[in-house]
């Protein structure tokens, strides 16, 4: 029998399930119940995206989940996954290249504004990858750095990397499934 790798977690089907079915189940139930021929996530050997651009995106995001946490601000969109689905709608061909009129990252940057109203003058730091040289400038290479600013200044930070990165990811996963 075939095995199918599952490319969500498990958490994130779970919360996926509770919200179409409205069912009451536990998170540990869930994971029992899941077909035997499915690996899920986090069983199973997977290569992670570790490009600038995602990582970049993920610093970006803790820092925001570590803002949430500290002041209870609900956060959903919490995985560089649901960062891309913000960004896109169902004419996915034009949204991937940043055509749409439906779509993009002006409907992400409001949630996440309103969402943190009441903090975003606040200050915060985060990291990011970016491209460097040693100190006799011969060669370049990755240095990770640490950004200061307002957490306004962040979240529109992540906004302006998402603007492409619904392309990036689908990418990404069609090269994975080539490989597959």
């Amino acid at each position: 029998m075939e095995k199918r790798v599952c490319k969500k977690s498990v958490k994130e089907l779970y919360d996926s399930y509770k919200r179409r079915t409205g069912r009451k189940i536990s998170l540990s139930k869930f994971r029992k119940m899941h077909p035997k021929r499915s690996l899920t996530v986090d069983r199973h050997n997977i290569q992670y995206c570790l490009c600038q651009y995602c990582i970049n995106i993920e610093f970006v995001l803790r820092t925001l989940q570590v803002v949430a946490n500290t002041n209870r601000i609900p956060f959903s969109q919490n995985t560089k996954y649901k960062i891309a689905e913000a960004t896109v709608c169902t004419n996915l061909p034009k949204c991937l290249e940043g055509n749409c009129d439906q779509c993009g990252t002006e409907i992400l940057t409001d949630k996440l504004l309103a969402q943190f109203r009441d903090v975003l003058d606040s200050t915060v730091s985060w990291k990011k990858w970016r491209s460097g040289q040693t100190k006799q400038g011969e060669r370049k290479h990755k240095v990770l750095v640490e950004e200061k600013g307002t957490l306004r200044m962040c979240v529109e930070n992540l906004c302006r990397q998402a603007g492409t990165f619904a392309q990036h990811l689908f990418t990404a996963t069609w090269q994975t499934d080539q490989f597959n």
